[in-house]
């Protein structure tokens, strides 16, 4: 029998996937590091679907009947990204759809920014994310996330941060939504970034 969603995200499995992460991830970053000579980046790497409209949620007193504009229009695409904790640069790019294809074109496109350093990307177990047709540059390794830990990846509070300034706003076509988040991107600072993604365990596992 299957565990159940409370078990899986109660403060106790939290934790220990916390724990069981570092663990695999410091020997990791380290054999890396020590077998190439290049210099080392550590990236937090996911995709992440934006809707049209924007959804979200907000707390409003019992009596209260709160009001929101009404948006009949709809649409999506997604976003790849890395970002790296320790220093708060990033690499994102804008695609149409998420399977191995378009995964394919992000890794492509990644390879081809950061072709001089090795790259440590850290992503959860997603099926394009290990598909055996995906071809991974020479310089980039994966380390995958323990199964059913979303949470333990640092991108993930980054995606949160740019879906809470977009909720609950009327756009009048997904142009205008995929304006107004390529303005927040180039608005976030990388010390904002820095301050949302770098997890103690994380930051433990490099240190380490």
């Amino acid at each position: 029998m299957g565990k159940s969603l409370l078990s899986l995200c109660s403060p106790q499995a939290v934790s220990m996937r916390s724990r069981t992460l570092r663990k695999t991830l410091t020997p990791a970053l380290l054999c890396s590091t020590r077998t190439r000579s290049l210099e080392t980046r550590r990236l937090a790497s996911f995709s992440s679907g934006l809707s049209l409209p924007p959804l979200g949620f907000f707390f409003a007193c019992r009596v209260v009947k709160p009001k929101v504009t009404q948006q009949m229009a709809s649409g999506y695409y997604y976003l790849f990204g890395v970002v790296e904790p320790t220093t708060g640069d990033g690499f994102l790019l804008e695609l149409p759809a998420l399977n191995t294809e378009t995964f394919q074109v992000f890794m492509d496109a990644f390879g081809q920014q950061y072709p001089r350093t090795t790259n440590i990307m850290i992503m959860d177990r997603g099926a394009f994310h290990m598909a055996r047709d995906l071809v991974i540059p020479g310089n980039v390794t994966f380390i995958f996330l323990p199964p059913y830990s979303p949470e333990l990846n640092p991108i993930e509070r980054y995606w949160k941060h740019l879906k809470d300034q977009s909720a609950w706003r009327a756009f009048e076509d997904l142009r205008l939504l995929k304006d107004h988040v390529a303005r927040l991107i180039c608005e976030t600072t990388s010390e904002r970034v820095r301050s949302l993604t770098q997890f103690p365990f994380f930051m433990d596992a490099i240190n380490g």
